[in-house]
């Protein structure tokens, strides 16, 4: 009996155990609504959000913006294929970096990136909780977004001519 018990079920318990704690990275979608994100944004920027411990009062809307959106589509799929996370692109260069060689010419801008959100609420949710990222978002002197992904990563790039 104790034999039997060594050769089924143990092996069958540890196929349980093992396929429970593995956990399936959850991937962006391929093309993020761009609409919804300007609602989600923008919904926030009319309204006013706490970031952290700071209160910021309602600011004007962002418009899309295809540049910041190819400036953002790089750099995620610079951390996809190279699988790290950071603002910083595998080759040094940092977002203003990257809008000046698309000839984009800027006054100011940020980043928000993140990492294993399903789609645009639960990434909005995620740079909403974060006070850096919330204030990206929050910040007046941004006019424009683009957002773009790939695999599991996201990149959010606000700028201002």
């Amino acid at each position: 009996m104790l034999n039997i018990v060594k050769k089924l079920i143990l092996p069958f318990i540890s196929v349980i155990i093992l396929g429970t704690s593995c956990r399936k990275a959850v991937l962006a979608p391929d093309n993020p609504s761009k609409a919804k994100l300007l609602d989600l944004v923008n919904n926030y920027r009319a309204s006013g959000c706490t970031c952290g411990t700071v209160y910021y009062p309602p600011v004007n809307p962002v418009v899309w913006n295809d540049t910041l959106q190819v400036a953002a589509q790089r750099h995620s799929n610079d951390m996809d294929e190279k699988q790290f996370f950071s603002h910083t692109g595998s080759d040094g260069t940092n977002t203003g970096d990257r809008l000046m060689s698309l000839n984009y010419i800027f006054s100011t801008y940020g980043e928000n990136i993140a990492e294993g959100y399903a789609n645009e609420t639960d990434v909005m949710v995620g740079w909403i909780k974060s006070p850096g990222h919330c204030q990206n978002i929050m910040n007046g002197d941004f006019s424009q977004m683009g957002v773009a992904t790939s695999g599991k990563y996201w990149t959010q790039v606000f700028s201002a001519h």
